[in-house]
């Protein structure tokens, strides 16, 4: 009775690492909001590129869009307990314009990235997370009031 009880116990754990790991529960977005309403970049994104690997954000003609990138290798256990230690990262990122087009082609990123572009035309501006091994977390303070949506789902 002991072994059923184990294996039982076994199956149930490595179901919910599994879950965790791949992200097949909780939201895409991680966290939302204000950093300081006076603050150069007011707001802020969280997000896990395994989770999601693209956002839009809304622009008007002529509207710049400005964020600053933290990039770090996220703990592949950290849904069960976080560390607040971050080890350093690196991930592709590029930005696209409402029309597929790229904008930025940054390359390979690490630890932080700069990010500032005027729209030239109204739309949805993609930012697009390429990370191969699919454990990055990104932290975007960005100056848009509107929110980065995750657009994963959606063909790039």
């Amino acid at each position: 009775m002991k072994k059923k009880g184990f294996l039982l116990l076994f199956v149930i754990c490595s179901s919910l690492l599994v879950v965790g790991v791949l992200g097949l529960g909780g939201c895409a977005v991680e966290r939302q909001g204000h950093v300081n309403e006076t603050a150069e970049y007011p707001y802020y994104t969280e997000i896990h590129t395994y989770r999601t690997p693209a956002l839009a954000v809304e622009l008007e003609e002529g509207e710049r869009f400005r964020a600053r990138l933290w990039v770090w290798k996220e703990d592949k256990l950290s849904f069960m307990a976080t560390t607040g230690w971050r080890i350093p990262a690196s991930l592709l990122f590029y930005v696209q314009d409402p029309y597929g087009g790229r904008i930025i082609d940054a390359g390979r990123i690490s630890n932080e990235y700069e990010v500032d572009f005027t729209a030239e035309v109204a739309g949805d501006y993609q930012l697009i997370f390429d990370d191969r091994d699919g454990y990055c977390a990104v932290r975007i303070i960005h100056n848009s009031p509107e929110p980065l949506r995750d657009i994963s789902a959606q063909d790039n």
